[in-house]
């Protein structure tokens, strides 16, 4: 297991920006085969909550609208962006 030095903290990500936080408390973010931990995002408050919710509704609504092959496409996209990780 990492030293806790070396796990790094990510920022909560709201509507395509980063929420850098200084938070009490952080949730760990652990690798689903053997439950190492990964990284580290900070524990969201009411506020930053609403916003995700009403950010991802948005990005619903949008999404919704879009035709089925260009999702399969992006999709795709994110698949290959991906896939070096």
């Amino acid at each position: 297991m990492p030293n806790q030095e070396e796990i790094r903290a990510i920022p909560l990500w709201i509507n395509g920006h980063a929420y850098l936080t200084m938070a009490p408390a952080f949730i760990d973010v652990r690798d689903a085969r053997n439950q190492q931990i990964k990284r580290r995002t900070p524990r969201c408050g009411s506020l930053e909550a609403a916003a995700a919710v009403a950010a991802a509704e948005q990005a619903r609504l949008e999404w919704s609208e879009r035709r089925i092959v260009d999702r399969s496409a992006l999709l795709g996209s994110l698949a290959d962006a991906l896939s070096g990780y």
